[in-house]
């Protein structure tokens, strides 16, 4: 599920779902220790709001019930050295949700709600956060939705985007605008 959202348009959002659904909070990739930082509410996340890359790749993070863990997988490094995975292969009992946010001054990069699991907690967690998600933010064509904040920004001629570095043919575009 696709969404154009600033961390204005978020908050209420995951105040909604996390005072209906015991939930926390984990950052995907791979990293130096196996340890895993929790997060007991997105809204704690510091850069909530910031898309720390030019396009929808990261941050992202993974939901999972508040009682449970995730698993982290050992990737062996070319030069010796491990990371450690966190992601949904060995932890099914998860959705995804890349908040996207601000990458730059009128630049705003997409969101997305997913999941790669067919496990009946994901598949109930992801209708939960989507249902919740349509309740707060307009659809737009394609099916994508939109923040009140993120939809003044684009009536403001700002670039709402998956990727900054996509031809501006392809960025979502205020209802009526033409190229």
């Amino acid at each position: 599920m696709r969404f154009f959202a600033t961390k204005h348009d978020l908050l209420p959002f995951i105040i909604d779902v996390e005072s209906r659904l015991a939930v926390r909070y984990c950052a995907t990739g791979l990293f130096d220790t196996s340890d895993v930082l929790y997060y007991s509410s997105l809204a704690l996340v510091p850069e909530l709001g910031i898309a720390e890359q030019v396009s929808a790749q990261s941050p992202n993070y993974l939901v999972l019930a508040s009682n449970s863990t995730i698993q982290t997988r050992a990737i062996p490094q070319r030069k010796g050295s491990v990371n450690y995975a966190i992601d949904q292969l060995i932890n099914p009992d998860t959705i995804t949700i890349r908040p996207g946010g601000i990458f730059r001054a009128e630049v705003l990069i997409e969101g997305t709600i997913g999941t790669a699991s067919k496990s009946k907690y994901a598949l109930s967690t992801y209708k939960f956060f989507r249902r919740t998600l349509t309740k707060h933010f307009k659809k737009l064509e394609f099916g994508c939705y939109i923040g009140s904040e993120a939809e003044s920004f684009l009536k403001q001629g700002w670039r709402l985007v998956q990727s900054e570095l996509q031809p501006k043919e392809y960025d979502q575009k205020a209802k009526g605008a033409s190229d």
